[in-house]
């Protein structure tokens, strides 16, 4: 039984497939020609080992400390988030509140918070491009067939193990009739026949689309692959050129007169003496005829210094933190610390890429809790993110903004309720038909007794 026949054998009342229909599976995240020629392969040891999951987490991630400050700068703002449900009426969106379903990502699992959970999603994408959440109980049902009053928690699957199942009635997998019919998922540390999933029972998390497949994601490393292998060579040159005494490459001229045996003797005495770290700052002594010259080069004139820093700056932008952020070399030079720029970058960080991964995560999450009522969405409740409080003072004079409008409106005649869905929303059309009729003195005659409502004048 093929892939597919085995997910809709799983689904209630699914239709039979055509036996024309080809069963696809996407192939894993690296498996393409972008990010292959991007790593390339290696056997020295100071490379990576391949293109695989585990070299991302642990040869770029760990690897790498300006890849992992971004990461880690990326995870502490995505991980201060909590989940609420926000309703929409005639598209605008409406007040915020929360259900009981959505304890389950206050404690994803046992000793678990929201935080951690938001921050494996982060570091998955990070590595991955893709991050798959699916719901369980403590009896081990998965999915669908996981039983609430059982405890439910959710279980995280290591996205380089997972494969997404297409069917296609074409026979094409990159046809327009193509489409996702479920997971499967295959435990590094278990044999036999994999877990299988339908469309709803995943929570598939992929912010930046691969652009060489259809439905799957990209990590962020991948554009930027060659600068985190040009930062890491320098980085490597330093630390060499620290292992030969902080000091540059020297060239001995010796005698033509001495044999093989005598010149290896005097190469093995002279790195004995004066090669590595402890030899530093040493004092040369040469007999013999031999010529000792330092080579002219340096760190300042290789400007090694600045090259490192336009790569770290290169790797921060893909991770969409601004160098400033991070505290990078560059980001603490020029005009980007002055009173109120920092606060704006951290407005775009937060408004131009952290908002847009909060968005997508919550979308994603969705499929693992009930939807309360129909024109409801799962969203992201940022009003006690410690990392905008920074804006207090920009958010006070909204509110102050917000109470005159609220005061005015009603002085002139609007109902109270109606001007707060319209604050709510933003939407002038909550105000329609929901004047009570009732004007200000000064909008009348001060020798009028009429009280009559105005014509179309609401309730």
């Amino acid at each position: 039984m093929g892939w597919i026949d085995r997910v809709q054998a799983a689904a209630t009342n699914a239709p039979q497939r055509p036996k024309s229909v080809k069963a696809f599976t996407m192939p894993p995240f690296w498996a393409n020609d972008g990010a292959r020629v991007a790593f390339g392969h290696s056997t020295g040891p100071e490379e990576w080992a391949g293109d695989t999951y585990d070299s991302y987490a642990t040869d770029v991630l760990k690897g790498n400390s300006v890849v992992f400050s971004v990461a880690l700068a990326r995870m502490r703002v995505f991980g201060q988030a909590r989940f609420a449900w926000r309703t929409y009426v005639d598209g605008r969106p409406g007040e915020l509140h929360t259900t009981p379903d959505l304890a389950i990502f206050d404690k994803p699992w046992s000793n678990g918070t929201a935080g951690e959970m938001l921050g494996r999603m982060e570091l998955d994408d990070t590595c991955a491009g893709n991050s798959f959440q699916v719901r369980c109980d403590r009896s081990g049902r998965l999915g669908n067939a996981a039983v609430a009053s059982d405890g439910l928690f959710i279980a995280r699957l290591r996205p380089d193990r997972v494969k997404i199942i297409i069917d296609a009635p074409s026979g094409d997998v990159n046809g327009p009739d193509a489409r996702v019919i479920g997971f499967g998922y295959r435990s590094p540390t278990r044999a036999g026949e994999p877990w299988l999933f339908l469309p709803e029972e995943v929570a598939h998390y992929s912010p930046i689309p691969d652009p060489d497949a259809r439905y799957r994601g990209m990590s962020w490393l991948t554009p930027v692959i060659r600068e985190i292998r040009a930062d890491r060579a320098m980085t490597r040159h330093i630390t060499r050129f620290l292992q030969s005494g902080a000091s540059p490459a020297i060239v001995v001229k010796m005698s033509d007169d001495l044999d093989d045996d005598e010149f290896e003797a005097f190469v093995k005495k002279f790195k004995d003496m004066y090669e590595g770290v402890e030899n530093a700052g040493k004092t040369i002594f040469i007999s013999g005829g031999a010529d000792v010259t330092a080579l002219t080069f340096n760190f300042k004139d290789l400007d090694l210094g600045n090259i490192q820093s336009k790569v770290e700056t290169r790797i921060a932008m893909a991770g969409g933190v601004h160098p400033s952020i991070l505290g990078s070399s560059e980001g603490l030079e020029g005009s980007s610390l002055n009173t109120g720029n920092l606060s704006a970058l951290r407005r775009i960080f937060v408004d131009a890429n952290v908002r847009d991964l909060w968005n997508k995560a919550a979308a994603s999450l969705e499929t693992l809790v009930k939807v309360p009522a129909p024109g409801e969405r799962l969203t992201v409740d940022t009003r006690d993110v410690p990392f905008l409080q920074d804006d207090a003072d920009k958010e006070a004079a909204v509110r102050t903004s917000d109470a005159a409008t609220i005061k005015g409106l009603i002085e002139t005649g609007y109902a109270p309720d109606a001007v707060l869905e319209y604050i709510i929303t933003r939407d002038w059309a909550k105000l329609r038909g929901k004047h009570t009729g009732l004007l200000s003195v000064q909008l009348r005659n001060p020798s009028s007794t009429d009280n009559t409502p105005p014509p179309g004048g609401g309730a």
